[in-house]
């Protein structure tokens, strides 16, 4: 952009979106400049991209100029834009603009830096274990709360599935996505050789609306519960290697109960059973009803068995509990834009452990990285009064050793975040050795892990790092090397 111009609207048009090399070179609508290309999708191409204006990173999906060649698609996407983004949901990602771009169309929307369900779960199968119940529960409530949402705005997702779901990093806070590529298809009128979707979590009416009607929100309902079981259980309720297998199953194969795959999981049946029944009227109706259901679920807590046992023969000297089960196989308005702490409000540290020493390093740590903060920490030895402290007064950090006597970290932690409500504290986890259970708790939301022998200069340094980014104080970005 030379001198003379500015990021108006009239300067700068956008190109056509399958020239990519001429769309990082120039601003989408005037004021969305292209990072990167995220994943391109039969719909179009998912780009990250920076608000010049607002100085934010966005999700910018650019429509295939083919999809839109028809008035009445146009306006169905205009239509379905704006009330996707009248949506209020901390669990839906949000619509900020919408609009042409060449002879496409554009939907910016609020980029979640995380990982995605596919991701997590993957992680965990790669070590042949499972996300805690505990926080799979919590994480399908969310999702379903902001579906909810979605459906009370008419809308129809239509794709959802474990890599439509981000956890956010730091917070941990589920996130529904991936509106925008979909919108270009008709929710409704599909012919019965087409089918739009991902199979493993295709509802029968996605596939054969002849027989079981057309798309309603309780398809939504299906597709979460397919995502539901493959959170809980590693697999999907159906799969093969032949799509068109897949679809087979969708429409006539009865799925076994989550506990036949994980026996804790009895509490659940019936619930995920009902929502993957294959008439859309014997689901639950809609995400509110689901909602309920999950709600009324409960699930026993996972302890530990401490000391953790170590695999010997693991190259990674990866520390793995005795008792995980293996697989044989108030919402938050801005959760990414946290505001400056008031520094004469205490911030309150939790310090989870059975360890004094930890417990010191931390108390010290704090007072260095937080200079000029009132930090008021309390320590205690395990899982169970950690829940029962936070519930009384939520932190806003916590410390969390992977050692405790009582419930293991993970499963702490996802009550934490669930029950006791600390969904936007910040989290350190103090770990063994090298490589021990990082992919654990990307699913939770964590900034960073601390490992042993504890260092002091370490963890100043991730506080730092971590007051830095939620914006808690500007102590951070001075040399603390001398002090530590």
């Amino acid at each position: 952009m030379t001198d003379e111009e500015g990021p108006g609207r009239d300067t700068l048009r956008c190109p056509e979106p399958s020239d990519i090399q001429a769309l990082e070179a120039t601003l989408v609508d005037g004021r969305y400049e292209i990072d990167r290309t995220i994943d391109r999708g039969a719909f179009g191409v998912l780009y990250l991209a920076r608000d010049v204006f607002l100085e934010r990173m966005v999700c910018l999906k650019v429509i295939a100029p083919e999809h839109v060649s028809r008035p009445e698609v146009v306006a169905r996407f205009r239509r379905e834009a704006a009330l996707l983004a009248a949506v209020r949901s901390e669990h839906v990602a949000r619509v900020f603009a919408s609009g042409p771009c060449g002879q496409s169309l554009y939907l910016a929307m609020e980029y979640v830096e995380g990982r995605n369900l596919q991701q997590i779960v993957d992680d965990h199968s790669a070590h042949h274990q499972l996300v805690t119940a505990a926080r799979a529960l919590t994480i399908m409530r969310r999702v379903a709360e902001g579906l909810a949402a979605v459906h009370d705005a008419g809308i129809v997702h239509r794709d959802v599935k474990p890599g439509n779901v981000m956890i956010e990093d730091q917070t941990g806070r589920p996130v529904l996505v991936d509106f925008g590529l979909a919108l270009t298809a008709d929710p409704v009128a599909v012919e019965d050789t087409e089918t739009i979707g991902t199979p493993q979590y295709m509802a029968p009416e996605q596939i054969a609306p002849g027989t079981y009607g057309p798309v309603v929100p309780a398809t939504d309902v299906y597709a979460l519960a397919c995502t539901a079981y493959e959170l809980f259980t590693g697999r999907p309720p159906f799969d093969d290697p032949t799509p068109y297998r897949v679809l087979e199953m969708q429409i006539s194969a009865i799925p076994q109960p989550p506990s036949a795959h994980r026996a804790d999981l009895a509490p659940l049946d019936a619930v995920l059973l009902k929502a993957l029944a294959k008439r859309p009227a014997d689901r639950h109706t809609d995400a509110h009803e689901l909602v309920r259901a999950l709600e009324l679920v409960r699930l026993e807590p996972r302890k530990s068995v401490p000391p953790p046992r170590l695999i010997e023969d693991n190259p990674s000297h990866t520390i793995v509990h005795a008792n995980l089960p293996l697989r044989i196989e108030t919402p938050i308005d801005e959760p990414t834009t946290l505001k400056f702490r008031d520094p004469t409000q205490p911030l309150r540290m939790l310090v989870i452990s059975p360890d004094d020493e930890v417990r010191m390093v931390a108390a010290r740590a704090a007072q260095i990285a937080l200079f000029g903060q009132k930090v008021r920490t309390k320590h205690v030895r395990g899982g169970f009064a950690a829940i029962d402290d936070a519930d009384q007064k939520r932190p806003d950090l916590i410390v969390l050793d992977c050692l405790l006597p009582d419930l293991d970290a993970p499963e702490t932690l996802a009550r934490l975040r669930d029950y006791a409500g600390v969904t936007s504290a910040r989290v350190v986890v103090v770990a063994g050795h090298e490589g021990t259970e990082l992919w654990m708790y990307r699913a939770y939301g964590i900034d960073g892990i601390v490992r042993r022998p504890i260092e002091l200069e370490e963890m100043v340094a991730t506080l730092a790092e971590l007051a830095r980014r939620a914006r808690w104080t500007d102590a951070s970005t001075r040399d603390l090397s001398p002090i530590v």
